[in-house]
Parts: C-alpha cells; sequence; structure tokens
C-alpha cells in the first residue's frame, strides 16, 4: 500500500537539501576546500563538506520522529527493525568529520570516534544481544560473546573507513549508498526519518555527480558508513545481515582487495594513495561519470536480485559482479603493479 507520509518526507527533504546546498555553495566554496594533488581525479579546487546538509536533515527528522513518539524507550523497543535512534547515533562521527574536512584532523581523534559510535552501534543492536550476548550461539563462553562484540565493532570501523575510502569520484559514493541504504530501508521497513536521508541524499547528488560542484567531505562518507553499519546492527537476522553486505560487494570488494595487494605489494598501508580499482579505471581514461555509472549498476543489480529473489539470487550475482570486477581489473584499468610503483619504498 502507498504511504503518503513516506513519498511526503522523501520529497520535501529532496527540495530541502537541493536549495540549502544551492544556498550555502557559497559558504562552501570560501571556507572548505579540497585542493588537487598528484593523487586526486581532480584538476581544481572544489568545496567539500556538502555532506553536511544530508547529515543535518537526518538528524533534525530522527529528533522530531523521536520527539512526537514520546520517549527513547519506544524507539529502542519499537517493532520497526530500523529505530531512527541510529541516524542521531552516527551524528557525533559526522559532526568529526566536519571538523576534519575544516581543519584536517589528526588520525587518533578520527579513529576515537570511529571506534566509540561503532561499539555504540553494537551494544545497542538486537542481532548481537539475540544471537552472540544472549549466549544463544556462544553458550559455554562469555569471554567469547565478549571477543565477538569487539570483533563485530572492528568490522564496523573498516567498513566506514572503507565508505570513507571510495568518495574519490563525482557521484561514486553518493550514488552506491543511494541504492544500498534504498534497498535496506524498503527491506526493513525503514520509517520517515530514513526516507528523509534518502531524499536529501538525492539532493546532494545533483551537486555531486559529475562534474562534481561539491563534495560530501569526510562528514558525509563517514556519516554513511556509519548508517549503513547501524542498519546491518539492527537487522533481524543473519540472513538479512549477510545480504545486504553482498548488495555492498562493489563498495567493500574494492577496498578490501587493495588493502590485501598492497600489503603483499609492500606499499604502506597509512599514507594516502590511488590505487582502488575505481582510481585506477579513471588513470587508464575513464571518465569520473562512466566509472561511477559502472559501481551504481553493479550495486543496483545486486540490490534487485536481493529484493525480488532474496539471499541467494543476491549471493550468485554477487559472483557475476565479481568476475566482473575483475576483469575491469585486468583488462581495463591501469595494471596494480605500475599504479604502485611510486608508493612502494
Amino acid at each position: 500500500m502507498f504511504d503518503f507520509s513516506l513519498f511526503f518526507a522523501f520529497t520535501a527533504s529532496f527540495f530541502i537539501s537541493y536549495f540549502a546546498l544551492k544556498l550555502f555553495l557559497p559558504f562552501f566554496s570560501g571556507k572548505i576546500i579540497a585542493h588537487p594533488n598528484k593523487r586526486s581525479a581532480h584538476t581544481f579546487a572544489i568545496p567539500r563538506g556538502g555532506g553536511l546538509v544530508f547529515v543535518t536533515i537526518s538528524f533534525v527528522s530522527s529528533l522530531l520522529h523521536l520527539i512526537l513518539t514520546d520517549s527513547l524507550y519506544y524507539q529502542l523497543s519499537s517493532s520497526s527493525f530500523l529505530s531512527p535512534f541510529l541516524l542521531i547515533i552516527c551524528l557525533p562521527l559526522g559532526l568529526v568529520g566536519f571538523l576534519d574536512d575544516y581543519i584536517e584532523l589528526a588520525m587518533f581523534p578520527r579513529f576515537i570516534f570511529q571506534f566509540i559510535t561503532c561499539f555504540a552501534i553494537v551494544y545497542l543492536s538486537p542481532l548481537f544481544f539475540k544471537y552472540i550476548f544472549s549466549q544463544q550461539l556462544f553458550s559455554s563462553s562469555l569471554l567469547l560473546s565478549l571477543s565477538s562484540f569487539f570483533l563485530l565493532s572492528i568490522f564496523f570501523v573498516g567498513i566506514t573507513n572503507f565508505s570513507n575510502f571510495m568518495d574519490g569520484l563525482d557521484g561514486l559514493l553518493a550514488g552506491c549508498m543511494l541504492v544500498i541504504l534504498g534497498t535496506a530501508f524498503i527491506s526493513l521497513n525503514g520509517s520517515w526519518p530514513y526516507w528523509c536521508l534518502l531524499g536529501s541524499l538525492i539532493g546532494f547528488l545533483a551537486f555531486n555527480w559529475s562534474p562534481a560542484s561539491i563534495f560530501m567531505g569526510d562528514v558525509g562518507s563517514n556519516y554513511l558508513g556509519a548508517v549503513f553499519c547501524g542498519v546491518l546492527a539492527f537487522t533481524p537476522d543473519w540472513h538479512h545481515f549477510l545480504a545486504l553486505i553482498l548488495v555492498s560487494t562493489p563498495l567493500l570488494v574494492d577496498p578490501f582487495f587493495c588493502l590485501l595487494r598492497r600489503f603483499l605489494a609492500g606499499v604502506p598501508l597509512l599514507p594516502p594513495h590511488n590505487l582502488h580499482l575505481y582510481q585506477r579505471l579513471h588513470q587508464s581514461g575513464k571518465s569520473h561519470s562512466y566509472v561511477s555509472c559502472i559501481y551504481v549498476s553493479f550495486t543496483l543489480l545486486l540490490s534487485i536480485s536481493y529484493l525480488l529473489g532474496g539471499l541467494f539470487s543476491v549471493a550468485c550475482c554477487s559472483v557475476f559482479v565479481l568476475f566482473g570486477m575483475v576483469y575491469l581489473d585486468f583488462w581495463i584499468a591501469v595494471p596494480f603493479n605500475k599504479a604502485a610503483q611510486p608508493f612502494i619504498r
């Protein structure tokens, strides 16, 4: 049945996001600039920090939802799988990202806030308490349950950073996250604050698609990564958890294998680089929109396969996507070994 409230929230958030960015673009252009360097996929300075708009819209809508439903207890005990409180939990990480965009924070405080946010997400996760901490899965060892808590938190920190790593071409991260989160909100019956996030993300994408007039910055990429982690943590079972991981295959596989190949090639892991598959595709002469369309199309294919066919269907489709990415890596993109030469000590 058509839900007018969701449609209204989605549409209103799109227009608010679009016109807010149009209004505040001169501010971002004068205060928060991403200057090109030898690793950049851009040749001229572009403002960043535009993710602050959709972060603010999703936070305000979640706060309104919290006020209208009277209590935090209702949010966490609601029959809905996705509590809008998740969007509030992720706010501090987004604000730290904005500070990083503005004054370039050191790595340590960024990691601290990532860990705190991911710990909070796992602590509030019904999935974790149902299958792990309740000892239904590890009935013999509380220590093993606590270790699982820590490992799941580390896993979410990794996803948050992967989200940040993939924000390097116009529209790539925003487009893929739009599909991934939209899939999650449809399958898990997300309430209207989540649709406010989707609508505002489309409003942002209008300015972020190639040629981009603004970047989302760390405020947006960290926030979207944390929201995705929250969605995973609040799925009703591991079936949905795994399916949503598979839907995000293009965004997760690229940085994971890039990290592995850098380690094997002797490339330092911490310094910035441009060795991801999407970056090497761009280095081969492919445009921003070409590469972003490939990633968004792969993600959309996985999303449709999941929504129509469930876990088995998306698992089969993810194998096809992996083969597609291997083809792009070995026959289209600049070879990894060639691109890595300047970074090998």
